[in-house]
């Protein structure tokens, strides 16, 4: 009976030993899988790294003539130009290139594989041109753009402004209670298409009391509120064929009832 035993516990001892081995061995073919695999990986990181087939060798930038007078491509292959393209951190490159380029409103920039780098951009409308020392052209929220998008779109003069210490330069942010009120009546005036029939020359704005906007050559009284029912009035009187604008002297949109003054 003890000799039973005896046979059993060498038997279970053999079998747990052989268990520990098999486990050692799977263990090790495990570890050196996995050494193969990270060893390969890191293979092809550093050839993907190092490779010249994936330098930067072209910049494309969608986003219109506008794009190209701001010369967004030639600050972006300054700065990447032949670097590989798996470091470019996209976010903080698109970063830079605003804080560069303060016009552009949003940028999307993309790798396309092997070797260029698509940068795509909406670019700031200029919609005024505000006359005060060399001029300053801003966008519908006040942000004053570069002098090259000065001819880009139809611009609207805006007068009465004045930058006694310094004029406000590209990406800042010009924003007063009379500027608010010349963009205002420019979006209105964009919205209900008056700028596309007719020649919207100035608003004048030195008299918050009394803004004045100028359409074919006519002088129009605005007040100081109501824009959008003045602004739709203005738009009736212009498409009036019994008027002629060209023997109107000036119209009053202060009151109730428009005032239409012969020249």
């Amino acid at each position: 009976m003890a000799k039973t035993r005896k046979k059993k516990n060498v038997k279970k001892k053999l079998d747990i030993s052989f268990l520990n081995v098999f486990k050692d061995v799977r263990l090790a073919a495990g570890f050196a899988i996995v050494l193969l695999i990270a060893g390969s990986i890191a293979g092809i990181g550093y050839l993907f790294l190092n490779s010249p087939f994936f330098e930067i060798k072209e910049v494309h930038v969608i986003g219109g003539v506008e794009a190209e007078k701001l010369k967004i491509g030639k600050k972006a292959e300054a700065l990447y130009d032949f670097r590989n393209i798996f470091t470019v951190d996209l976010k903080n490159a698109g970063s830079f290139l605003v804080k560069e380029v303060p016009e552009i409103k949003q940028i999307e920039i993309r790798r396309r594989m092997p070797d260029t780098l698509e940068i795509e951009v909406l670019i700031r409308e200029p919609v005024a041109f505000i006359a005060s020392g060399r001029g300053i052209v801003i966008d519908r929220e006040g942000i004053v753009l570069s002098s090259e998008l000065k001819g880009s779109g139809d611009l609207i003069l805006v007068k009465g402004i004045n930058f006694f210490l310094r004029t406000p330069r590209s990406g800042e942010v010009v924003r007063t209670r009379a500027i608010d009120k010349a963009l205002l009546l420019i979006d209105l005036i964009k919205r209900k298409n008056i700028q596309k029939r007719h020649r919207v020359k100035y608003i004048d704005i030195s008299d918050l009391d009394n803004i004045i906007v100028s359409v074919d050559n006519v002088v129009v009284k605005m007040g100081n509120d109501d824009f959008q029912w003045k602004i739709n009035r203005l738009k009736e009187i212009l498409e009036d064929p019994a008027i002629d604008a060209k023997g109107i002297g000036y119209i009053d949109l202060r009151f109730e009832d428009a005032v239409i003054s012969p020249k």
